[in-house]
C-alpha cells in the first residue's frame, strides 16, 4: 500500500480445482479436506497431494462452495469439455496500514517463505545464477525465458536405482 493511503482491507476468495490433465471437476464427484493451519489453509483433495494456501497476518475463514460453470477456452480449442467448476476453499482478510504488504503464498510445501519481498529477491538471485550457467552462447530475453522456463520442469526420480533428475 502507498505509504500517504488511508488503511485497506482487503478480502481475499480463493478457489481451487484440482483435476487430471483433461479431466474437468465437479461438485458430485469432490470433496475437498479444508482445514485451518498456521497463516492460512490446508487442502487436500480427493486422491491428491496436499497444498497450501498461506498468508502472514491474515485472518481465514475456511470455505467449502462450488462455483460452476467457468469457461476453458484452451479446452474448447481442444475440442474437450470447456466448462468446469472450482473450489472457493476459503477468504482470507488483511488489514493494510500504509507502506505495507501483503503475500499470499500457494503452493505445495506447509512452511514456505512468506515474506514475500525476501522470496522475490531469493528467486531472482536463483534465477540469475541459472542463468549464468549456461553455456549457450545466445543470451536473448527469449532463450533466457526457455532456460527458466525448462527449470520448472525438471524432476528429481531414481533412474536405474541412482538417484538422478529428468525434463
Amino acid at each position: 500500500l502507498l505509504p500517504n493511503a488511508q488503511p485497506l482491507k482487503l478480502k481475499l476468495k480463493t478457489f481451487c480445482t484440482y483435476r487430471d490433465f483433461h479431466a474437468l471437476v465437479s461438485p458430485d464427484s469432490r470433496t475437498f479436506d479444508i482445514a485451518a493451519v498456521q497463516h492460512g489453509l490446508a487442502v487436500n483433495p480427493p486422491d491428491g497431494p496436499t497444498y497450501f494456501l498461506l498468508c502472514r497476518g491474515a485472518a481465514v475463514e475456511p470455505q467449502h462452495d462450488w462455483h460452476c460453470g467457468y469457461y476453458h477456452a484452451t479446452e474448447n480449442y481442444r475440442g474437450l469439455d470447456d466448462l468446469g467448476d472450482n473450489l472457493h476453499v476459503g477468504t482470507f482478510h488483511v488489514q493494510l496500514q500504509p507502506g505495507e504488504q501483503v503475500t499470499l503464498v500457494a503452493g505445495m510445501q506447509p512452511d514456505p517463505q512468506l515474506d514475500g519481498e525476501r522470496a522475490l529477491a531469493e528467486r531472482r538471485s536463483y534465477e540469475r545464477a541459472l542463468l549464468s550457467r549456461s553455456t549457450l552462447e545466445d543470451k536473448s530475453p527469449e532463450i533466457e525465458a526457455l532456460i527458466l522456463a525448462a527449470d520448472q520442469f525438471i524432476v528429481a526420480r531414481d533412474i536405474e536405482g541412482r538417484p538422478g533428475h529428468s525434463v
